[in-house]
């Protein structure tokens, strides 16, 4: 992480400590976030990169599982997004779940202690 970033963070973690409605995310939520901005800012990955469509009739549902796929949507009448946050533990093989991978890739801990109730 940058310096800029960890400054950025150690300010929002000191607002949130004041009690003003700060959201700090974790290193991997951060990662991912930066992630997307990237994928939907770089011309050449938007104009080269393999693009599927799929159709759904009207009054039909999709699911995506995000942290495994880029995605977008091009068009439609409404959105209901739902987030479940699974404890790794859980989990039959954590070291392969998109957490996991991203900490074996960077060698870094993504997701801090006070994040691993949710995480």
């Amino acid at each position: 992480m940058s310096p800029k970033k960890r400054f950025l963070r150690s300010w929002k973690k000191c607002l949130k400590a004041l009690g003003l409605p700060i959201t700090v995310r974790s290193s991997y939520d951060q990662f991912m976030l930066d992630l997307h901005h990237f994928l939907k800012e770089n011309e050449e990955y938007q104009k080269n990169c393999p693009k599927h469509y799929w159709d759904f009739p009207p009054g039909s549902c999709w699911l995506v599982f995000p942290d495994q796929r880029t995605h977008a949507v091009l068009e439609g009448q409404y959105a209901l997004e739902l987030t479940l946050l699974v404890n790794q533990q859980a989990l039959l093989n954590p070291e392969q779940s998109p957490v996991g991978l991203l900490e074996q890739f960077s060698k870094q801990t993504m997701i801090e202690r006070s994040y691993a109730h949710f995480a």
